[in-house]
């Protein structure tokens, strides 16, 4: 795995859990120039149906935030997903 750069993918709200899930992991997969398949399981670090729940057809704005392969990810209210690179 290369050093992670920041990503940045934007997307409109209301995404299903599917979809948000892909998101995260093809900006991770990106930001680590390394394929989605090589990386372990999202479902390790935060529950993907949890994920889900917390932007489905919500007007309120938010973020969460946590640690996956090396990276710190962002996901929006508003559908976006940020990747930095952050020290284990």
């Amino acid at each position: 795995m290369t050093d992670a750069r920041p990503s940045t993918t934007s997307q409109a709200a209301g995404r299903d859990q599917t979809e948000i899930v892909a998101a995260v992991v093809d900006a991770v997969a990106d930001a680590n120039d390394v394929s989605p398949l090589e990386m372990k399981p999202l479902a390790s670090v935060v529950d993907p149906d949890a994920l889900g729940a917390l932007f489905r057809d919500s007007a309120d704005s938010g973020s969460i935030t946590f640690r996956y392969v090396g990276t710190q990810v962002r996901v929006d209210s508003d559908g976006g997903v940020t990747v930095t690179d952050c020290d284990e």
